[in-house]
């Protein structure tokens, strides 16, 4: 699957939990997305550095508005819309949920979709 259209899976799962490319924060979580999908082994610091050079920020100004997106997704109920979509139950509590953590998830299960689908 292209760069492109890796990106444009990412960004209609996040759209089905509630986020849009308008909100602070949308690009980094999809960039991180597609940053883990490339790199498994890749934790959570060398995550934001990615992003980070990538769009010529530092990674605190990322992980703050990831953070404001991750919000929006449990804000608007985006949570439990990846529980049913994924037929899980690991995007349990909005309170313990942290951004590496949905990236890391989020990334695992578009990887299965597209493994499913090849």
């Amino acid at each position: 699957m292209s760069e492109k259209n890796l990106k444009v899976e990412i960004g209609q799962l996040l759209k089905e939990a509630h986020l849009y490319p308008n909100v602070r924060g949308y690009v980094f979580l999809r960039d991180a997305i597609y940053a883990k999908l490339l790199n498994p082994t890749l934790n959570c610091t060398g995550c934001l550095r990615m992003v980070a050079d990538e769009h010529g920020t530092n990674a605190k100004n990322v992980n703050s508005l990831m953070r404001h997106a991750l919000r929006i997704i449990i804000n608007n109920n985006g949570l439990a819309v990846l529980n049913k979509k994924f037929n899980v139950e690991c995007f349990t509590s909005h309170d313990a949920i942290r951004v590496y953590m949905f990236i890391c998830l989020v990334a695992e299960f578009v990887e299965e979709k597209i493994e499913r689908s090849a």
